[in-house]
């Protein structure tokens, strides 16, 4: 089983993400090889991955402003971009670029 770490950067945040508050955070994220190396399997990794960024990525309450669901976006992208670099995968890669551009 491999792991990647999603990293985010987040910059002057209103709110600090769920895992930590601060400006970084690191999310370990477990997949099989073999389970990447399909469509499907990418795709179901991907799906996983996607909602525990997002996860990671929420602010604490739930009311939040444009500006804050603009950071909270920012901030999955990035985390999602670094993951799929680690993961290093076709299939993945390709599902991230069809669904992020």
């Amino acid at each position: 089983m491999k792991t990647a770490i999603a990293t985010a950067a987040i910059a002057s945040l209103a709110f600090a993400p769920t895992a930590l508050a601060a400006d970084r955070f690191e999310v370990e994220f477990n997949y099989a090889p073999a389970e990447v190396a399909t469509k499907a399997g990418a795709k179901t990794t991907y799906n996983r991955l996607e909602k525990m960024v997002e996860k990671e990525c929420a602010p604490v309450s739930g009311i939040r402003s444009f500006t804050q669901r603009s950071e909270t976006e920012l901030c999955v992208d990035q985390a999602l971009a670094d993951a799929v670099d680690q993961i290093n995968q076709p299939e993945v890669t390709r599902i991230h670029q069809e669904r992020r551009g």
